[in-house]
């Protein structure tokens, strides 16, 4: 059997509450949807999720509250295969969600419903004890790195991430740039700086100033164009994207993120990791919804068929 070495991911998890609308109503008006359908969401809680399914042993560290979306999120994780022994369940805050109004153009209109919740009241401590057994691979996501303080122990986490692990960063900024103070701007910064392996949009990079240091691991998302990878010698390398039908790119970089991790976990060398990460993109887009399924078998049939 081959062996496949441990992962925690680390980051937030909400419930997402879709609904479909024949149109998004201006406001002052009013429209009808269909009943809301409850699925997993966030960005941390798709990679964990995506990362089990791909075969990786996954730990996922985060904040849930004691109610009835954190007991949902827990058990959705689970039914996918995530070890949630080292969720945090907080009875003093309540669980993040997002609703989602889908028009018939499949266009999402996105409300996050999240502030003071509980993904942003992750403590040193729970990090330390994370740190105590320390896996192969963390893979960190930036969505609550404003919220504190769970902002201050991401900070935590990398600055003390010990030798042997390989740290793992996808900014997954989800604010106009414009609205960045330069205290969350420079977070951003040092992560990527402190990161064996930066995975960030073109857009992520320009907006946050993001740049490779030396004998990093520095991948460019492009979306439908693939990914730009320049790796721990300098060296650079260009992985076009799979031209397949879209469904629905939400949680598409999720998925790559997990991919990548996922090919390192079982030995493969970075290119190979890039190569199968682009898979595993290109395969989320093909289905609904922000949580995808994919095995390890489905990314190397693909890759050797060449097609879906």
């Amino acid at each position: 059997m081959e062996e496949v070495e441990s992962a925690v991911v680390v980051g937030d998890v909400f419930i997402d509450l879709v609904t479909r609308v024949a149109m998004v109503p201006a406001a002052g008006s009013g429209v009808w949807g269909t009943p809301l359908v409850a699925t997993g969401g966030g960005c941390g809680g798709n990679m964990a999720a995506a990362l089990a399914h791909l075969g990786v042993p996954t730990q996922f560290l985060t904040v849930v509250g004691d109610d009835e979306y954190g007991h949902l999120a827990v058990a959705q994780l689970e039914e996918a295969g995530v070890d949630t022994s080292t969720i945090v369940v907080d009875p003093e805050a309540a669980s993040g969600t997002v609703v989602i109004l889908l028009d018939d153009n499949n266009e999402r209109t996105i409300i996050p419903c999240a502030l003071g919740a509980a993904y942003g009241r992750l403590t040193e401590e729970s990090v330390d004890a994370l740190l105590a057994s320390p896996p192969r691979h963390i893979l960190l996501t930036g969505v609550a790195l404003g919220a504190d303080p769970t902002g201050q122990s991401y900070l935590h986490l990398a600055r003390n991430v010990p030798t042997g692990t390989t740290l793992y960063f996808d900014p997954n900024l989800r604010q106009p740039p414009e609205t960045l103070t330069p205290e969350l701007a420079e977070r951003f910064r040092e992560l990527s700086r402190r990161a064996d392996v930066v995975m960030a949009g073109a857009n992520e990079i320009v907006a946050l100033g993001l740049e490779r240091r030396e004998g990093q691991i520095f991948i460019q998302k492009l979306g439908d164009q693939g990914c730009v990878m320049t790796d721990t010698s300098g060296s650079v390398s260009r992985f076009a994207a799979r031209a397949v039908p879209v469904v629905d790119s939400t949680g598409a970089g999720d998925a790559f993120a997990a991919g990548f991790v996922a090919a390192k976990a079982r030995g493969h060398d970075d290119e190979s990791a890039a190569y199968y990460a682009t898979i595993a993109g290109a395969l989320a887009v093909q289905s609904l919804g922000a949580r995808v399924t994919t095995t390890w078998e489905h990314i190397t049939g693909y890759s050797e068929r060449g097609s879906s």
